[in-house]
């Protein structure tokens, strides 16, 4: 196995369907990739759709509580078999040829890859949504190095050996973005 794709849900149902569609029919060898979704206690039917999924490509990892984003990835990468960790967030949408272009871009060698972000539709979202398609490192030409603020984990991949030698992802970050803070 080549790469393990990890995806996070929370209550994403219709774009984690629409996701996992999209990614077991890749142009990239099957036997090649898992796709492991993390469902971090989701309440609207994502855990029994996902139990539901017969191909063995699906790997969901159903948590019995809720959890954030860090954890939810952690979770996913320490039950990933691959040597390189591929993810994507529920809510975007990929191309035929996603696993194939993050795959070649590691046959350079240890390196972290972030492709460009394409959320799907949401009419909830659109301006974030625009936004986030539009800004950090789709400003820089393709190939380009880039500085460590625009390495975002919606649409990236690393050597799962990098990720266990830096201990994951800090769990403590429990908001997008960033941590909560108190004051006082």
């Amino acid at each position: 196995m080549t790469l393990s794709v990890v995806v996070i849900s929370f209550n994403q149902l219709e774009f984690i369907k629409r996701l996992v569609s999209q990614l077991l029919n890749q142009d990239f060898q099957p036997n090649d990739y898992e796709i492991i979704v993390v469902e971090c206690y989701s309440q609207d039917g994502s855990a029994d759709w996902l139990k539901a999924q017969v191909d063995p490509r699906v790997r969901p990892i159903l948590l019995d509580k809720p959890c954030n984003r860090s954890a939810g990835r952690n979770r996913g990468i320490v039950a990933a078999q691959a040597d390189i960790i591929v993810m994507i967030d529920g809510d975007h949408t990929v191309e035929r040829d996603f696993l194939s272009m993050h795959s070649r871009a590691h046959q350079r060698g240890v390196c972290a890859i972030v492709g460009k972000s394409v959320f799907a539709r949401n009419p909830e979202f659109v301006a974030i949504n625009n936004y986030l398609n539009n800004s950090g490192a789709t400003k820089l030409s393709k190939g380009s190095k880039l500085p460590g603020r625009y390495f975002l984990t919606r649409n990236c991949s690393v050597s799962k050996g990098v990720l266990l030698d830096i201990g994951l992802f800090d769990e403590s970050f429990d908001q997008w973005g960033g941590r909560t803070l108190t004051w006082g």
